[in-house]
């Protein structure tokens, strides 16, 4: 064989093997992210199995008011007080770093997770509550964020997985109908029980405005509302009053570079 031909052999030879070896690299990253799905999604699911309790709720509980609704007249009974449709006992929660700052649940969703703080902006992408590796992550509050939700405007952030677990199915809030189906999601903590009345859904890019988290005053807060409910992918009647408080549940979503969808939340105490 001729020298020339025998180096196109080896070029070949070389390139096959790259293939290869790039091929074993995206099919080991394949089998490693379907691992990770498969086990993050047994171990929340044994996680609300021994921490999660479903509440029986009366019929009336199905459609909050936009607005807290004004006393009744003198002599009438007054309602129920509304209750979560779940109950969580946080003493099952594990906690590998920080605190297990509350649950998060949606009904008719996958939403259905832990809430973990004071462990920063990092460790709570690649570890479950109980500290093992997993590329699912777990909701978290900011860091800029007390803990306790006590903040005007609380953001928790979750991944987009792709095997539509997480905070992935935030983008189906596009979709009017969706929001019309699903316009409440529920925030247990340790304090107490609160309803999320959603406000607005909308794109941001990540740092971008909506991960505000102080205001000026009220009047920078309201605007701060306003102008996300302009971004928004659905009319909400939800009002926000000066002295509300917000959570925003944000993911990665790949519309542009960099992009966040966001779900704008009033904090509406239950019980």
């Amino acid at each position: 064989m001729a020298a020339g031909a025998r180096r196109t052999a080896r070029r070949y030879t070389a390139l096959i093997a790259l293939c290869a070896l790039l091929l074993a690299g995206c099919v080991g990253m394949a089998l490693r992210e379907t691992r990770d799905h498969r086990a993050g999604g047994a171990a929340y699911g044994a996680l609300a199995g021994q921490a999660v309790a479903v509440r029986i709720q009366p019929a009336c509980a199905s459609a909050p008011p936009a607005a807290p609704a004004a006393a009744g007249a003198a002599g009438d009974a007054a309602p129920p007080a509304e209750q979560a449709p779940v109950a969580v006992d946080f003493s099952a929660l594990p906690a590998a770093e920080g605190v297990a700052a509350g649950w998060l649940y949606g009904a008719d969703t996958p939403l259905n997770y832990p809430v973990m703080a004071g462990a920063g902006n990092a460790y709570y992408l690649s570890h479950l509550p109980d500290g093992t590796k997993n590329a699912c992550g777990t909701p978290f509050v900011d860091a800029a964020n007390a803990p306790d939700f006590s903040d005007r405007h609380t953001v928790i952030h979750g991944h987009h997985m792709k095997n539509g677990s997480m905070f992935a199915f935030l983008e189906n809030y596009r979709d009017r109908a969706y929001y019309a189906a699903h316009p409440r999601l529920y925030l247990l903590t340790p304090a107490g029980d609160y309803r999320l009345d959603l406000v607005a859904g909308y794109t941001d890019e990540a740092g971008g405005e909506g991960f505000r988290t102080a205001f000026l005053d009220e009047a920078a807060f309201l605007a701060f509302v306003e102008r996300a409910r302009a971004r928004s992918d659905f009319a909400s009647p939800v009002e926000v009053l000066p002295g509300d408080r917000l959570v925003t549940l944000a993911t990665c979503t790949y519309t542009f570079e960099n992009a966040r969808y966001l779900l704008l939340c009033r904090l509406t105490p239950l019980g």
